[in-house]
């Protein structure tokens, strides 16, 4: 289908092979990924490098929240903790979904990617939702959790 020279030609599409012909198939099975996409799951949830959490590789951009989004209020007592970890149930993710944080009141202790951010009374925060952000209360905290995703 495709030139020899690209990229694309790695796997055959099955109108391309003549399983009944007299030519002989040599198979090999990897003990180790060569390759995964960033962006699809091929039908098997959590192949993707978005929905391991290892992209986008710069860990400190968010991009700009896609427009659709739910939101919901959530509430804890000091030392509580609370994760934000969300994927989405889109196949192709063309944009990594966010969620952002407002605190009404109290303060909390925000881990993603072994870093620790500190947010207090009327702040609020962009995270990458596949970076798993846990939220760690440190005194009695209410706070609005919306959640950034193409498929809502």
């Amino acid at each position: 289908i495709y030139p020899p020279s690209s990229p694309f030609n790695l796997e055959k599409m099955c109108f391309e092979m003549n399983l009944h012909s007299s030519q002989k198939y040599k198979y090999a099975l990897l003990h180790n990924e060569l390759f995964a996409n960033f962006d699809d799951d091929n039908i098997a949830y959590g192949e993707s490098l978005i929905k391991r959490g290892l992209y986008p590789f710069s860990k400190d951009r968010v991009k700009q929240p896609v427009s659709n989004s739910h939101s919901f209020v959530v509430r804890l007592h000091k030392g509580q903790t609370y994760d934000c970890k969300y994927y989405s149930h889109s196949y192709r993710i063309r944009q990594v979904p966010v969620v952002k944080l407002e605190i009404h009141y109290g303060a909390v202790d925000i881990t993603s990617n072994e870093t620790t951010i500190r947010i207090n009374n009327g702040e609020s925060i962009n995270l990458n939702s596949n970076f798993s952000p846990v939220v760690t209360s440190l005194a009695d905290t209410s706070f609005t959790l919306t959640i950034y995703d193409e498929v809502f």
